[in-house]
């Protein structure tokens, strides 16, 4: 459920299942593409987390919600403790999830467009956006919630450079309204000023790869 932005916003309810356990369990699929996939809906929590974090106001995060919890909540008895699962840690998939919640939270805390009152959004359909207005940048969040890519009208309240963040790119653009084409669960946070880097966000060392782990394949080369 979604509250009145600017008070107290939740995406899970105390008494249904966790978001992760619905997706897994319940979740629907086209062609080739599936949200019960364990490693899509870990990148369907990242989608909804990015909505729910950057609504300005106060947030609500249910236990593990982090981490992709998908303990169903009728384990052991509806009203019963659930498992503790720090393991979960040690799972890559997960561990990249954990470290969006931790990239997003630290910019709501350092960036003073994420405190606005300034704010719209249109949340109804597959296609989905939410637009902070501050007094030095501007945000515009994309999302495709659907099965299928989208072309998805971004409504850019502005011409001009805007920096995509998670990408480390940019476009210049000249109608706001020339759509933009969405995969499935593809999001895009754009600002009018460069957001500060990942790394100085999350302020983590990189983890050395041993011999025996996945074979990593850098392209292009060079490559950032």
């Amino acid at each position: 459920g979604w509250t009145v932005p600017n008070l107290v916003t939740y995406m899970e309810s105390h008494d249904e299942e966790r978001l992760m356990y619905k997706t897994i369990t319940y979740g629907t699929s086209a062609g080739g593409y599936s949200t019960q996939d364990f490693k899509t809906a870990l990148k369907r929590m990242q989608l909804d987390a990015l909505f729910l974090l950057s609504i300005p106001g106060p947030k609500m995060i249910w236990q593990f919600g982090e981490l992709g919890y998908d303990i169903s909540i009728d384990e052991g008895g509806r009203t019963s403790e659930k498992p503790i699962k720090w393991d979960y840690l040690s799972d890559r998939d997960r561990f990249k999830l954990y470290m969006f919640y931790r990239i997003m939270i630290a910019l709501k805390k350092t960036q003073p467009v994420f405190e606005t009152t300034n704010y719209s959004y249109s949340l109804s359909g597959t296609a989905k956006r939410l637009r902070l207005t501050g007094t030095d940048n501007k945000i515009n969040i994309l999302g495709n919630f659907g099965l299928y890519a989208a072309a998805i009208n971004p409504a850019f309240p502005e011409t001009g450079k805007w920096y995509e963040f998670f990408t480390d790119d940019s476009l210049t653009v000249t109608n706001t309204s020339d759509n933009l084409t969405f995969q499935p669960g593809e999001y895009r946070l754009y600002s009018t000023k460069k957001l500060p880097s990942i790394e100085i966000l999350t302020a983590v060392d990189d983890l050395p790869e041993s011999a025996q782990d996945d074979f990593v394949s850098v392209y292009p080369n060079p490559s950032k």
